[in-house]
């Protein structure tokens, strides 16, 4: 709300829930002064493992349950990540139904202390270093032959931006942007 106020104040404009593709994005660098992209990340990273297609993203995970939808995840999940946002789709695994749920990562967790002890009061298994060989029906098949077996597969081991709008020469070749020594967009 302030940095609403600070802008519309200065005589800017914010537009929210606004689809812009690349003829819509050229044309607001000619119309204006000036265009802050703040898009957030909001494409789940999948990994490339066999069984992909078996793995529910996180992020779409949380926002049907949090818009009151039912979901259907069966007594056994396995949450795939163990930051903050895993965390979230640990409780919310717990909150619709779930009995037992396993959190595993690569890495010693990095969600904060807290949220990691709200996870385990429910019940949930934290494991690491774990890596995932492969997703079944059966559940999650770790590089060391274990089983985890699991109703439903969730990943949650971050969210990257869709910036397919904004032209090539904006976007290095992971198609981030291009920043400079100040970790500022160049070029726009």
């Amino acid at each position: 709300e302030i940095l609403k106020n600070s802008i519309t104040t200065a005589g800017g404009k914010i537009h929210t829930s606004y689809n812009v593709d690349r003829d819509e994005f050229n044309r607001m660098r000619d119309d204006y002064d000036a265009v802050v992209v703040a898009v957030g990340a909001q494409n789940p990273f999948v990994l490339p493992v066999e069984g992909k297609e078996r793995i529910i993203k996180g992020l779409d995970f949380l926002k049907e349950i949090n818009k009151g939808n039912k979901f259907s995840i069966g007594d056994n999940v396995v949450v795939i990540g163990a930051g903050n946002a895993a965390m979230d789709v640990v409780l919310g695994a717990y909150k619709v139904g779930a009995k037992n749920v396993t959190a595993i990562d690569i890495q010693k967790p990095a969600a904060f202390e807290k949220e990691i002890e709200a996870a385990k009061a429910l019940g949930a298994k934290i494991m690491y270093p774990c890596f995932t060989e492969r997703v079944t029906e059966e559940g999650v098949y770790l590089s060391n032959g274990t089983l985890l077996k699991a109703n439903s597969v969730v990943i949650a081991i971050g969210d990257r931006t869709d910036l397919s709008f904004m032209p090539d020469e904006f976007l290095n070749e992971r198609k981030q942007p291009v920043l400079n020594e100040f970790n500022q967009c160049v070029n726009v």
